[in-house]
């Protein structure tokens, strides 16, 4: 069903939703590619009328996720964004409730969004994961449905049996920008915005769907990501100073695992490996937005390579790897890695991807890496988290002596949990001290983390 506008006009909306009217959708009998869904990939009449983080759309989400992922309700949300370059945009998320949600004592309160009753949930973790790909139709909302791939979400179930409300954006957009830091760091914090709002109603506005049961004036978040995920979430914290500034009394901190930093340095890395693949999926995510970019791109491949390296706009992250599994993805260029490193492609690199240009994170850092990485180079990471120090940042730095870049994700697993849930509970200067930057060697090795996948 479609709520009318003249009902919702009858409705005592939430302070926080204050664009156009939002529609809720019945549930389709089973889940959709976007491509298919017009809830998805239909664009919202009158866009630009909407404010950042606005709700457009919401439903219970399709299939069985609530069963695969032990919560007690899972919601489809489409909200109002931008992308890079300022222009109106919607984007879509996956928001999980959990079976027994987290409650401790309340923090911070916002006024924006209306009083919520207490007894409800106050820990809210934005989880972004890595799905690297220039297609929609490979979006994370779509890979954690297979059963194959969901064992890597095992970071949001166990969020979840730790009462935490998880919500999973498909952070690339609704064209799938891969790699466009910049889009994705505005669609992870109006994800943020969006939730609060979908917190902040009531039975009565809901048509007839069970309220989420966080608390909007109370719940504290954090971001989390991995790999590609943590560039994204990387993205959200430097930007939200300035994009996001209403959220500052609710969040709480941000870990970002595996980072990448480096467009060019971890293209030199890649290239000729079995990770190859990364590279095409990058690049075209990355110039998505950028038609002078992305005409460049195609101008400089080689006519007897081009068709193979464009078959990479429908592939997941996983069928490049197999695709472009040890070539070297320079060779496909005419003029080989000097076409990869023009400027009107460094251009977006540097302003688009590379970390550390749009200021340093207002909240606690969690950052963790293998130093044997083979994706990117741990002095790279270092160089980051120093100019995050320098800046005013508070950071943990964790550099991992065992393992490389998959394994990592699991090693990773527990320690941020832990380091999540000090924030949540209160307890986070009592465990890691008040310092405001510490970088330290571990050794660890955790086989509770989520099954090793391709990232």
């Amino acid at each position: 069903m479609i709520i009318s506008t003249l009902l919702l006009l009858l409705l005592p909306v939430a302070s926080a939703i204050s664009g156009p009217d939002f529609s809720i959708f019945d549930t389709p009998s089973e889940p959709l590619l976007p491509s298919n869904d017009p809830f998805y990939m239909s664009e919202p009449a009158n866009l630009s009328a909407y404010a950042l983080g606005d709700l457009i759309r919401i439903r219970l989400a399709p299939g069985n996720l609530s069963a695969m992922f032990n919560a007690s309700a899972v919601y489809n949300i489409v909200y109002r964004t931008e992308d890079s370059l300022g222009h109106p945009l919607w984007s879509f998320s996956t928001v999980f409730s959990p079976l027994n949600a987290y409650s401790s004592t309340p923090t911070s309160n916002h006024s924006q969004y209306e009083t919520s009753s207490r007894g409800k949930g106050t820990a809210f973790l934005s989880y972004q994961l890595p799905y690297n790909t220039p297609s929609v139709d490979w979006s994370v909302s779509v890979v954690m449905y297979d059963p194959t791939q969901t064992a890597t979400l095992g970071d949001v179930t166990a969020a979840l049996q730790r009462g935490w409300f998880v919500s999973v954006p498909d952070f690339e957009g609704p064209f799938a920008a891969s790699t466009a830091g910049a889009l994705e760091g505005k669609v992870i914090l109006d994800g943020v915005r969006a939730v609060y709002s979908l917190a902040a109603l009531d039975d009565s506005q809901l048509g007839g769907l069970e309220p989420l049961g966080l608390d909007a004036a109370h719940a504290s978040f954090s971001l989390w990501g991995y790999s590609g995920g943590a560039i994204s979430s990387g993205w959200a914290g430097e930007m939200q100073p300035y994009y996001a500034p209403d959220l500052q009394p609710y969040f709480a901190g941000l870990v970002i695992g595996g980072m990448p930093p480096g467009f060019v340095a971890t293209a030199d890395l890649l290239d000729g490996t079995s990770s190859a693949g990364l590279l095409p999926n990058a690049l075209l995510g990355l110039t998505q937005q950028f038609p002078a970019a992305r005409e460049f791109l195609i101008s400089s491949l080689k006519q007897e390579k081009a068709q193979d390296f464009l078959a990479a706009l429908n592939m997941s992250a996983l069928q490049a790897f197999v695709a472009f599994y040890n070539q070297s993805i320079f060779d496909y260029f005419i003029n080989g890695r000097d076409d990869f490193t023009h400027p009107i492609l460094t251009s977006l690199y540097d302003g688009h991807y590379d970390l550390r240009l749009k200021g340093v994170p207002s909240v606690p850092v969690f950052a963790y890496k293998a130093i044997g990485d083979q994706f990117s180079s741990i002095q790279l990471s270092d160089q980051l988290i120093t100019e995050y120090c320098d800046g005013g940042a508070v950071v943990l730095y964790e550099r991992n002596t065992v393992g490389e870049h998959i394994s990592e994700l699991q090693n990773g697993h527990s320690r941020s949990l832990e380091w999540l849930g000090s924030l949540f509970n209160g307890t986070h200067s009592e465990i890691y001290g008040t310092s405001a930057c510490v970088v330290k060697n571990v050794t660890v090795v955790d086989p509770t983390g989520p099954p090793l996948g391709q990232l």
